[in-house]
């Protein structure tokens, strides 16, 4: 069955770009967008969403080829809606099942996060942009999963619009239509409807009171899952032990990212720990107040009030990441710190 005839659909991977969609529709389509959430959008935002499916790509492929590719399509067709050629399809596409879904449709591609094609265009800033470049070659692949199969990041044409927080020069975006995100700013949100805010914070389940855990410190640490997605489990523990013991912990709050699953509160007794499953931005939004933000390679932190001290460590930090990440370049006005190893 059609998922609609009309209409708005957005299948999403991260809660980043959920809230980039949301803060960027129209009141009436917040509650009338079909959602198509990946396993990795933590529990619980399905109910918190008026029309929403979860999808879990196959685990039972068999490594042959023409036997997977029959499984997978057949796969998506069982458990989700067929997409309707009218429908309005706002999308991230760096996962398979995206591309098997949405065919040759035309899409909105949903940034990942601030700045994010842009490093990925330049493979001495980083190492993913290569492995694109390899999977792209592999066109049977296109010709059996659909043409953006691992055209990630939008670089494939079909991907007409981009929905971004700030332009991006990359070469391969030329000509390509813009839709530039509000400011995601406390003044943004003041802006609002009463009824915009109000299922903001339904659907990420935050109120005022999150934002009194933030009061009695003075240092936010931003997480980024380095554990599974690029170091072990041990490595990701003493990078953060080493980056915390650069602070006062007793005055320090970390905000986990929504994909971890870390217990920093065992390893950190004395800092306080926020593990609600949401982005920084609705932080600063509803009006953070924070002396100062630390991460590795955040570039969340690019969306943080001038108000707010920037220490940004980079890869370099470690030696481990810097041979999985390569460099990410610190973004615009933010001045990288060096350590010593």
């Amino acid at each position: 069955f059609y998922a609609m005839k009309t209409g708005n659909v957005c299948c999403v991977y991260t809660v980043y770009s959920l809230f980039l969609y949301i803060v960027n529709a129209k009141d009436e389509d917040i509650d009338t967008t079909l959602y198509i959430l990946d396993t990795a959008i933590p529990d619980g935002y399905e109910q918190r969403l008026k029309k929403c499916w979860r999808y879990s790509p196959p685990d039972n492929l068999t490594g042959k080829w023409w036997i997977d590719w029959i499984l997978f399509r057949w796969h998506i067709h069982k458990h989700l809606p067929r997409l309707h050629r009218r429908a309005e399809l706002y999308m991230q596409d760096h996962k398979p099942w995206t591309a098997v879904y949405a065919g040759n449709h035309k899409y909105t591609y949903l940034e990942d996060s601030p700045q994010h094609i842009a490093y990925i265009w330049d493979s001495s800033q980083s190492n993913w942009y290569t492995d694109i470049m390899r999977w792209n070659r592999l066109r049977i692949c296109q010709f059996l999963y659909g043409p953006t199969y691992f055209e990630a990041f939008a670089h494939h044409r079909n991907a007409e619009c981009l929905m971004l927080t700030q332009d991006d020069k990359t070469p391969f975006l030329e000509n390509r239509k813009r839709m530039i995100s509000i400011p995601l700013s406390e003044e943004s949100w003041n802006s609002f409807s009463e009824y915009k805010r109000e299922r903001i914070m339904e659907i990420f389940d935050i109120s005022t009171n999150d934002l009194e855990h933030f009061k009695s410190v003075d240092t936010m640490i931003i997480t980024q899952p380095l554990w599974p997605d690029s170091v072990s489990q041990e490595e990701h523990v003493d990078i953060y032990k080493r980056l915390i013991s650069l602070y006062d912990e007793s005055k320090v709050i970390i905000k986990t990212h929504p994909r971890e699953t870390i217990d920093y509160k065992i390893i950190f007794p004395k800092a306080k720990v926020f593990e609600k499953p949401l982005p920084v931005q609705i932080l600063v939004m509803m009006g953070l107040n924070i002396k100062r933000a630390v991460t590795l390679y955040s570039t969340a932190v690019a969306q943080l009030p001038e108000n707010i001290t920037v220490d940004w460590y980079g890869t370099e930090f470690d030696d481990r990441l810097f041979k999985k990440v390569g460099h990410f370049s610190e973004p615009s006005g933010i001045i990288q710190i060096f350590t010593t190893k």
